[in-house]
């Protein structure tokens, strides 16, 4: 495959997880939502590190933070928001995905100890 594709399948995951709020008509619970993700994936990445198939698909290989960064930013780009929440969550998303790629390091430089 070439190189310039392969993000596709995390956007379409993404865009098919959108849809569904869209359908279920949760586009207002967008703060608890992400939260609810960010919380999920912190759950798997420091218990379940073994799990492939939620990391891809729930946690789209920990791009998740990426997409929650994008959510945010669409958010304080309307006027009807309130700026301190969505830019909150934007530095938290920001420190947490730094975090879980602080972890990834790790398990790499593990096994030169």
């Amino acid at each position: 495959m070439d190189g310039v594709y392969w993000s596709l399948y995390f956007e379409l995951i993404f865009y098919g997880m959108i849809a569904l709020v869209l359908v279920f008509k949760q586009k207002n619970n967008w703060r608890l939502l992400c939260g609810v993700w960010m919380l999920i994936s912190l759950i798997v990445n420091l218990f379940y590190s073994d799990v492939n198939i939620i990391k891809s698909l729930v946690l789209l290989n920990n791009y998740n933070f990426l997409f929650i960064i994008g959510i945010c930013f669409y958010q304080l780009s309307l006027k009807s928001t309130k700026p301190f929440i969505e830019l909150l969550m934007i530095i938290l998303a920001t420190l947490s995905y730094l975090y879980f790629k602080r972890i990834i390091w790790i398990r790499i430089l593990r096994p030169l100890y």
